[in-house]
């Protein structure tokens, strides 16, 4: 490739990708990228439409791509509780009888259908899919920003990790290329 050409970088726009944003922008590498960033479906989105070389790309999208190439070994993950990932209702949540998902994250929508089959068997939920069903919902699953920010707001939040198995619930977002780097990032 041209000595010019800029990688095409997206990441997610959150709090918690504060540190790999940092990194990039404070890193004598910065001018090979261009760095973007969105939601993690916009991420999947980017590289799978290829608007982006490499992105931070949420394990729910993995099984969209048929080439990828494992940039870093560096990861958003969590070892206990998730408080970026959860369910906001005005009702206990034995009660709740609809939860709608969050139109911005397939792999947190992926996690609150395995945890509503799996582990939620005597009390399921209807889970309403964003874009097909326009009633209310119960609860409402937000992840990201929104969900610190609602947790401000609200006295009543259910973590997935609290309604669900802890040791199941473990997010990441891996850092994914349609290109393979020629130099080591650390």
């Amino acid at each position: 490739m041209e000595s010019n050409h800029k990688y095409r970088l997206i990441s997610v726009e959150y709090l918690n990708a504060l540190p790999f944003i940092h990194a990039f922008t404070n890193s004598p590498l910065l001018s090979q990228f261009d760095i973007q960033t969105g939601t993690p479906k916009e991420c999947a989105e980017s590289l799978l439409n290829d608007h982006a070389d490499i992105a931070l790309l949420p394990i729910g999208a993995l099984n969209q791509f048929d080439n990828l190439h494992l940039v870093s070994e560096y990861c958003i993950g969590c070892d206990g509780e998730v408080r970026t990932v959860c369910i906001f209702s005005d009702l206990e949540f034995e009660d709740i009888k609809t939860i709608k998902e969050d139109p911005d994250s397939r792999t947190s929508n992926l996690l609150l259908h395995t945890l509503n089959t799996h582990f939620w068997a005597s009390n399921q939920k209807q889970l309403l899919v964003n874009g097909q069903q326009t009633e209310d919902a119960d609860g409402y699953l937000i992840i990201g920003d929104r969900a610190l920010k609602q947790k401000r707001n609200t006295d009543i939040n259910m973590t997935l990790e609290k309604s669900g198995k802890s040791s199941l619930v473990t997010l990441l977002l891996l850092l994914y290329g349609s290109v393979k780097l020629k130099f080591l990032m650390r």
